[in-house]
């Protein structure tokens, strides 16, 4: 089974082609494309299509928000065409969901916070404090810190795709920017290859998650 993933959540366009059998990547490709995702998308998924030597893929996994909102819409609006065209099943999956995973993947902290500057002084927010199941939040600077004081022993690994006013020390997202891992796929593996459920994620089901109401993009 080979999926296909992409993301264009923020600035960064991702591509990458899964194949579930062997559970290996096959395609990866990952760059920061301001403003270029509406023209860029669908020939990054071609050429990952091409350079996998497949003619489509199995099923589609989006990263779906929040975060931009023109980016949100963009990846989902071309997963829902592509998924119609194809007539196969495609999955959203909460953007902070799929870059918190990549980070607890490759780093040696598991007290992780992942942030995407929402703008409007706010930010988009999911925390791994080992203690609770991560949910993705809208919050601001000061919501953030009462967050992280409420366990003032833990050391955190808090990473931002923007200069963040806070006290604790912050990593660039943008330094190392997240893609989908294995991790995250094989958990939803079953849920993938469930034909049941498959069926019920057709592109009529899938839905940006924009978060609010009003957006400043």
């Amino acid at each position: 089974m080979n999926i296909l993933y992409f993301d264009t959540s923020t600035d960064w366009i991702v591509v990458q082609v899964w194949n579930l059998s062997s559970q290996k990547i096959i395609y990866s490709f990952k760059q920061s494309c301001p403003k270029e995702a509406s023209f860029r998308l669908t020939k990054e998924i071609k050429n990952a299509l091409d350079v996998s030597e497949i003619s489509k893929p199995d099923l589609i996994v989006v990263s779906k928000g929040p975060g931009s909102f023109t980016g949100i819409r963009i990846s989902v609006s071309t997963a829902r065409n592509l998924a119609q065209l194809w007539k196969i099943p495609c999955f959203g999956l909460d953007t902070l969901e799929v870059y918190l995973d990549y980070y607890l993947t490759i780093s040696k902290y598991k007290s992780t916070i992942v942030l995407i500057d929402g703008k409007m002084k706010k930010f988009f927010f999911r925390m791994n404090d080992q203690a609770h199941i991560p949910k993705t939040e809208d919050l601001t600077i000061q919501e953030i810190q009462q967050k992280i004081q409420n366990f003032p022993d833990k050391e955190w690994n808090i990473i931002c795709n923007s200069i963040l006013d806070i006290q604790y020390k912050t990593l660039d997202l943008n330094e190392d920017y997240p893609d989908i891992q294995g991790s995250i796929l094989f958990k939803k593996l079953d849920f993938f290859l469930d034909k049941d459920k498959s069926k019920e994620y057709n592109y009529t089901n899938l839905l940006p998650n924009y978060m609010r109401g009003t957006y400043v993009d």
